[in-house]
């Protein structure tokens, strides 16, 4: 009888990755795109400033989340620059993350028309996973084709899931939230994304 081998395990080159990066390009604009259909129009006939109050959330909810999928982009993007070798499992993963990071657009439209404090608190939480999801992409697709990684990562500032800072912008992001505030909820979670933009754009690594 003929062995059962194991499959082997599809490993892929340059052109592979130049294509995950042109469907990142595409996948990331739309997200980026269809997120700000989801900004109600102001109330009666906008003359009056207090039309425009139910605006007020729903662009902050806006702001947080394009500027998480903008620093996934830019995050991802410099990583694939980096490796020369990707498998078909690393792929997987990868795909299975742009699912989850397609269901920005309607999280983003559900805190902004239902803005209860559960449905605020499940979108923090999806801000945490997804970030740690796409931390441990990038540093295993690192790590297999032989690259350093991150500074902060070899130091162990970002072993963690948190910072202490980071835990507590999101845990008075949740008081907020208890207490009915949404507007300042969300100016606080804007300390998520811009931290990682800016540790994914704006200093060399």
């Amino acid at each position: 009888m003929p062995e059962n081998k194991k499959p082997e395990l599809a490993v892929y080159d340059g052109h592979m990755i130049s294509r995950l990066k042109a469907f990142t390009d595409c996948v990331m604009s739309v997200i980026a795109t269809i997120m700000v259909l989801n900004i109600p129009m102001p109330k009666g006939n906008g003359q009056h400033l207090s039309d425009y109050a139910v605006m007020a959330t729903p662009i902050l909810i806006f702001i947080v989340s394009f500027l998480v999928v903008v620093s996934f982009y830019f995050g991802i993007i410099r990583t694939l620059n980096r490796i020369h070798e990707i498998t078909g499992w690393q792929i997987f993963a990868y795909i299975c993350f742009l699912m989850l990071v397609s269901l920005f657009p309607i999280l983003t439209q559900v805190v902004s028309r239902d803005g209860t404090v559960w449905f605020l608190i499940l979108y923090i939480f999806y801000l945490m996973l997804t970030s740690r999801l796409h931390d441990r992409w990038m540093n295993r697709l690192l790590v297999y084709n032989g690259e350093e990684l991150w500074e902060e990562v070899k130091s162990g500032k970002v072993s963690r899931l948190m910072t202490w800072s980071l835990w507590a912008s999101v845990l008075l992001a949740i008081g907020f939230s208890f207490l009915n505030w949404g507007s300042l909820s969300a100016i606080l979670m804007l300390y998520i994304p811009v931290r990682s933009l800016i540790k994914a754009l704006v200093y060399k690594r």
